[in-house]
């Protein structure tokens, strides 16, 4: 069947494809992971700006960010891709508490401005506190080390294991080089799971190979950054 618009899937070239076939939406201040695509703004106010100073660079970076919309927008009808406007997120991260009532537009839809904001699997809160995500992957966790609890009878130390750190742990580390400055109140949900599965596994001997869950969060903090390949552009 011909295909009128977009790539094939299914492929192993699918995703190449899909990136060369987006490769111009990605202008400065829109950034992409995916098919998942992000615009950016800012604007800077010091201690001696006034509220009507503050609203004015908000408005304005409200209007350079309907401009960007615009341009995305463009770019999808001229290339036969449709977005959804209405799953489209806005979220502003700030410390200053004055409300912020200005709302972006994307093809004609009003972008609410939230308090949180869901990218990647990540909660991202204005106020940039990881707390509600941290208590979301806590409870994502704790349901698959239940269901882990359940069969366990079915399965050796080793292999237990093996499922812990595949199913359980996997989601408790996802993007932790994040948020692991958090509060220790909240990392504490995270590491009682940890000590239940220790608990679980009932082998002090493998126990002594897995690493806890601070030391995990460290190792990608300080991992060596690769050099940049200088054939790649």
């Amino acid at each position: 069947m011909a295909i009128d618009a977009g790539v094939p899937q299914g492929s192993v070239l699918s995703a190449t494809l899909f990136l060369l076939h987006i490769n111009d939406l990605l202008v400065p201040g829109i950034v992409g992971y995916a098919d998942d695509s992000t615009v950016t703004e800012r604007y800077l106010s010091s201690a001696r700006d006034g509220r009507e100073d503050i609203r004015s660079l908000r408005e304005a970076m409200v209007e350079r960010t309907n401009l960007t919309l615009s341009l995305v927008a463009q770019w999808g009808d001229n290339n036969l891709v449709s977005f959804n406007a209405t799953k489209t997120q806005a979220c502003l991260f700030s410390a200053k508490r004055s409300p912020f009532d200005l709302t972006p537009t994307f093809r004609g839809v009003s972008v609410p401005v939230t308090d949180r904001l869901e990218l990647l699997g990540m909660t991202l809160s204005a106020n940039l506190n990881f707390g509600a995500s941290i208590e979301s992957k806590a409870q994502t966790a704790a349901k698959k080390l239940g269901i882990l609890n359940k069969v366990k009878r079915y399965f050796s130390p080793g292999q237990l294991l093996t499922l812990y750190k595949a199913q359980v742990r996997s989601c408790m580390e996802y993007c932790s080089h994040l948020w692991d400055g958090s509060a220790k109140y909240q990392l504490e949900a995270l590491d009682s799971i940890d000590r239940r599965a220790r608990r679980l596994i009932g082998d002090d001997e493998l126990e002594y190979k897995l690493h806890s869950l601070a030391h995990r969060r460290k190792v990608p903090d300080h991992a060596p950054q690769a050099e940049p390949d200088p054939f790649v552009c």
